[in-house]
């Protein structure tokens, strides 16, 4: 995987066009093409807020839990989502749905320079990936606008 690489400091200036500004993004590709880290890293924030985001709100929404919450006992994830059962916790459930869900889609949507960096097959691969991801996001979005407690 080429690695496009700061200049070392005692090498003369434009001895080498491998070497960028110190300031410049750095780009790792495959096959000759390259993705932009600047992206990349606008990615990992989208996946990991989204995660956090999820996780955090989730487990606001079970110490909420008038009972005890218990998932190994049966007690699915939406069931804190259940205005009727977790009166003062659902919002917090559904909140984290709703941005978790918008975070999701807007990771997978930001993959798309992955598929330009690679052969056909990889670029249908990661254009598979995002689809499926941006349904994925968009259904948990959808979990936050018709809870359960809506049957």
């Amino acid at each position: 995987m080429p690695v496009t690489q700061m200049a070392p400091p005692n090498a003369s200036p434009g001895s080498s066009k491998r070497f960028s500004r110190p300031d410049a993004p750095r780009e790792i590709g495959t096959a000759g093409r390259s993705i932009d880290t600047h992206r990349a890293g606008v990615s990992l924030v989208l996946g990991i807020s989204g995660a956090v985001t999820y996780g955090c709100l989730s487990l606001l929404a079970a110490l909420r839990y008038p009972h005890v919450y218990a998932p190994w006992k049966n007690d699915t994830l939406s069931l804190l989502g259940n205005t009727r059962l977790n009166p003062q916790g659902a919002i917090f459930y559904l909140v984290g749905c709703a941005v978790a869900g918008l975070f999701s889609m807007a990771f997978f949507l930001s993959l798309g320079d992955w598929a330009r960096s690679g052969t056909k097959v990889q670029e249908l691969l990661v254009r598979l990936v995002q689809a499926l991801g941006v349904i994925g996001g968009f259904a948990l979005f959808m979990n936050a606008i018709f809870p359960e407690s809506n049957l």
